[in-house]
Order: C-alpha cells, then sequence, then structure tokens
C-alpha cells in the first residue's frame, strides 16, 4: 500500500502528537512498511481512511496502540552500555545504601522508562542482587530495591512481564555465570527469569507523553536509547517531568550519545570512568 506526502504528514503528526515520537521525512517507507498490513486488517483501503479512522472513532483506541507497536523500534540487550550498570553498581547503589543506613528513606525506587522486551529492568535487578551479595544478601536487596519498568508498547511489556527468552537473546550481552546463576533453561532454547529476580520489578504500559500516575519518588531513572526519537519540545517536558519525579539528588542515565540540552539545568553531569550522567542539583530538591 502506497503513502502519500500528504499522508505521511497526518499521520506522522498524530504519532508525535499521542507519544512523542517524531518521524523525520526519511521515515516515510517506515510508516508504508510497517502499517500497511495492519491497515488492510482493519478494513481500511488506504492511509487516509485510517488516519481519520483513529482520529476521529473513539472506539478505535486499540488501533492506535497496535500503531504504536508496530512503529516503536524494541531494539534492546542485556546490560547494555554495561559502564551504565557499572556506576549503577559501584557508585549510586552504595550511596543510597549509605543512606538507608543512616536513616534515610528504606526503598530504593529505580523506574526503567522504555524498558522494551525486559532486558534492562533484569539486567538492573541482577546488579542490584550482585551489589548486595556483600550487603546483607537477597533478602536484603529484595527489602530495599523496586524497580518499575514501563514502556509503550503492550506486546513489550507482556514479553518483559513473561520474562521467557530464547538463545539468541540470552547470547546478546548475557554472562555467561549470570545465565547459569539467574535464568533456569525450560525447555529446548528457552530460558526463564528465576523469581529472585522478577519480584523486585513492577511492570506496567506507559506512554511517556502522559504523566505517570505512580506517586513514587524515583531514586534512579533509566532513560536510555528512547530520547533519540523525541522531539526537541517534548523532550524539554519529558525532562521537567521527570526533575519533578526524582527523590533529592535523584539519578538520571541516558543512553550512550544522549545529552540533556544545555539550557536544561535541573541536573549536574557526573563523569564515572568515562560515562556521563546526571543528578538532581540540590536546588531542584522537592
Amino acid at each position: 500500500m502506497h503513502i502519500s506526502k500528504q499522508e505521511f504528514s497526518l499521520i506522522r503528526d498524530y504519532i508525535e502528537a499521542k507519544s512523542g515520537i517524531f518521524l523525520g521525512n526519511e521515515k516515510m517507507y517506515l510508516i508504508e512498511n510497517r502499517l500497511s498490513d495492519m491497515i488492510t486488517r482493519a478494513g481500511c483501503s488506504n492511509f487516509s481512511e485510517f488516519y481519520f479512522k483513529i482520529k476521529n472513532d473513539p472506539s478505535s483506541s486499540n488501533l492506535t496502540l497496535m500503531m504504536m507497536d508496530a512503529i516503536t523500534t524494541n531494539e534492546t540487550s542485556w546490560f547494555r552500555d554495561p559502564k551504565t550498570f557499572l556506576v549503577l553498581k559501584e557508585v549510586i547503589l552504595p550511596e543510597l545504601c549509605d543512606k538507608i543506613n543512616i536513616g534515610g528513606p528504606d526503598k530504593i525506587n529505580i523506574w526503567s522508562a522504555a524498558c522494551s522486551t525486559g532486558q534492562e529492568p533484569y539486567s538492573i535487578s541482577i546488579t542490584a542482587l550482585e551489589f548486595f551479595h556483600t550487603k546483607g544478601g537477597e533478602k536484603m536487596c529484595q527489602k530495599h530495591i523496586h524497580i518499575f519498568a514501563t514502556d509503550i508498547s503492550a506486546s513489550t511489556i507482556a514479553a518483559a512481564t513473561e520474562a521467557q527468552y530464547d538463545s539468541a537473546a540470552m547470547k546478546r550481552g548475557l554472562p555467561l555465570n549470570y545465565m547459569e546463576r539467574y535464568f533456569q533453561n525450560i525447555a529446548p532454547n528457552r530460558w526463564l527469569v528465576r523469581d529472585n529476580i522478577r519480584t523486585m520489578i513492577t511492570f506496567k504500559q506507559h506512554n511517556l507523553k502522559v504523566p505517570l500516575i505512580e506517586n513514587l519518588p524515583f531514586h534512579v531513572i533509566f532513560l536510555r536509547n528512547v530520547i533519540i526519537y523525541f522531539s526537541e519540545n517534548f523532550k524539554q517536558q519529558l525532562f521537567r517531568q521527570i526533575a519533578k519525579r526524582m527523590a533529592p539528588d535523584g539519578y538520571l542515565l541516558l543512553g550512550t550519545g544522549e545529552i540533556l540540552n544545555s539550557d536544561f539545568n535541573a541536573f549536574d553531569t557526573v563523569t564515572y570512568q568515562g560515562y556521563s550522567y546526571y543528578r538532581l542539583k540540590k536546588a531542584n530538591k522537592h
């Protein structure tokens, strides 16, 4: 099914309004390739008809969700950008645990935004367990760590919640000793994340365009490899929302190559072993 420039503009603007995802003109082929079959299954004969259906028909909300599923890129792996997890284990968790020991908040809340099929939050959970091996063990970790993981895609959240991965997925960044320690081989070519990893994580479908309803002060927010898809205007809106939802001195971790706009001064830049991340300034404490 062919898409015209006018149809592409309509659908692109609708996607940006609903999700913050901005598609440049070079992405016309992506819309055409990924949505054509879905549009036919929806009973529409062209992109214009589909656009007006999802825009004006309240009963078509599921079609909008399906469209978001189709156009989002769910590229992920275990311990993607390993220095991120090194910072978590060697800098952030020790600092937060020190605060617990002197009477600070008993729960460390970590948000994995845009978590895709779960590899990131499970990697966070494994990192926390590895850290707590020397700080009271598994029970202590499960007492203090809560990971909230979200994604706009219903299908990826379903996959993340299922917590089962094939051999190809397992080989993408997962050390062999972690595979043996934290996963169960339940069938040929099928691995299940063990319960001691899963119990620390709450999964939920969530669109970053919509304010988060969970009233948690987040000590660490992973917002990695997603803002590259957003318009500059929405990035600034999102960073302001995130700053408001963070605990005092909370940490924001972006993907490699992703940076805060220099005009946004709510965070200080911190560098550890060549990896730069962000800490909420004291002036922005709630």
